[in-house]
């Protein structure tokens, strides 16, 4: 009986002593080293800090460096919710006053958090209520999206292999009409999801083998995946610093990149840090003397185009069996002022015709309810207040449609084929 357990203290001790010199190897440390470190890029994502300096990449673009994210995040939404920052501002303040913390309206804050956010738990909570049952929402609403740009955000969310239950979109005239992304394919979504691929994707072209391969690395390391983006990002700051412009035409333009790290009065550092600014001020209707710019003269050729992805972007939920539920968004009466009414009534009749040819449901809270001047922080954003106001409307029209509250309370799987592994190419 000693020998036994002699000789079972003698594997032990072994085993122990083979961990410990693997444990110790320089190899395996190494090995711990990088995916540690691989991670806390990953999470961190440090170059979005710096955006503002003008020396990252559009990957690292506030705006839109959410929608990779979204689009490889393996969990299923019961909804997906859509739509510019008209849907963004609401679900921060909203979300923010929900958990009792103190919101932020300084341009870091705007930044780095609420361009970059992809939840509506206030949201998520009034309408779990509701219907008695956990609800999950994605946000992927980005702003100064056009519709086109929602069709591709749908488009590439689908390809990833999930399926929502249910999809929000919350449309205004802007996403029909802005005469500063007039073109599709110079969007910031365009530029950041164009060559966007899943696996599904890769797979259904027939990928050579350095494809997949590059693919591959791309997956287990977003150093690798990434690796554009941070050989430009230090391009850049040693041309700024040494006062050596990058490419021979940025010398004969005479584009001094060192203006990218001079402070704007008011603005934060290049690091990135600021000054927070918890003040809500009285709403002085800004921001309308650039939307008058965005919407006249009114751009005829835009608002077909947008229309007709209106059209793609209703037929494609169609096609995969998803309701939709169209929102229009509302705003200050001054900010709607700014449109011909002839522009205004086709707004609302392309809205009204695509819903009832495609099955969807049109939603106008504002004719549900008066939103006042104090609803808005300038002449198109809601606060916290009149976010409260709009949820409770989309509450009530989700959990009043019989169709669509069942769909949302009904079980089955929605997980696609595929591994929601993603890469830029």
């Amino acid at each position: 009986m000693t020998e036994k357990i002699s000789a079972s203290y003698l594997l032990l001790r072994g085993w122990l002593g083979r961990l410990a010199a693997i444990g110790s190897s320089t190899f395996v440390l190494t090995v711990l080293f990088l995916m540690l470190f691989d991670v806390g890029l990953r999470e961190i994502q440090p170059l979005r800090y710096l955006n503002h300096t003008g020396l990252t990449t559009i990957h690292q673009n506030s705006l839109v460096s959410k929608l990779p994210v979204a689009l490889a995040d393996p969990r299923q939404a019961d909804v997906l919710l859509m739509g510019s920052s008209l849907m963004l501002f609401p679900c921060v303040r909203c979300d923010d006053e929900y958990h009792g913390v103190k919101t932020r309206y300084d341009r870091w804050y705007m930044r780095n958090h609420l361009f970059e956010y992809n939840k509506a738990e206030y949201l998520e909570h009034l309408l779990s209520n509701r219907l008695g049952q956990k609800v999950q929402i994605s946000n992927v609403s980005v702003a100064a999206a056009m519709i086109s740009d929602q069709y591709l955000i749908l488009k590439k969310y689908l390809a990833s292999g999930k399926r929502p239950k249910l999809i929000v979109l919350t449309v205004a005239p802007r996403d029909f009409l802005d005469n500063q992304r007039a073109e599709v394919e110079k969007t910031p979504t365009y530029s950041i999801l164009a060559d966007f691929t899943c696996l599904s994707d890769l797979l259904s072209h027939h990928p050579s083998y350095q494809e997949l391969a590059t693919f591959s690395l791309g997956s287990v390391s977003t150093l690798y995946k990434n690796r554009a983006d941070y050989n430009k990002f230090w391009t850049n700051l040693t041309s700024t610093l040494t006062a050596h412009p990058t490419t021979l035409y940025t010398a004969q333009m005479k584009n001094d990149v060192k203006g990218n790290l001079e402070l704007v009065e008011g603005e934060e550092s290049v690091l990135g840090f600021a000054r927070p600014d918890y003040g809500p001020k009285k709403n002085a209707l800004a921001e309308l003397d650039n939307y008058k710019t965005i919407y006249l003269p009114i751009n005829e050729k835009c608002f077909q185009t947008q229309s007709e992805y209106l059209s793609k972007l209703l037929a494609l939920a169609k096609e995969d069996r998803v309701p939709v539920l169209i929102v229009q968004m509302p705003l200050t009466g001054a900010n709607i002022e700014l449109l011909p009414i002839r522009a205004r009534q086709r707004y609302s009749d392309t809205l009204a015709q695509s819903a009832a040819r495609y099955g969807a449901k049109l939603c106008s809270p504002g004719d549900a309810q008066q939103y006042g001047l104090d609803d808005f922080e300038d002449c198109a954003h809601l606060n916290s207040q009149g976010g409260k106001k709009l949820f409770n409307c989309l509450v009530s029209e989700l959990a009043g449609d019989r169709r669509m509250a069942q769909t949302l309370t009904s079980a089955g799987t929605r997980v696609g084929f595929f591994p929601k592994w993603t890469l830029f190419f």
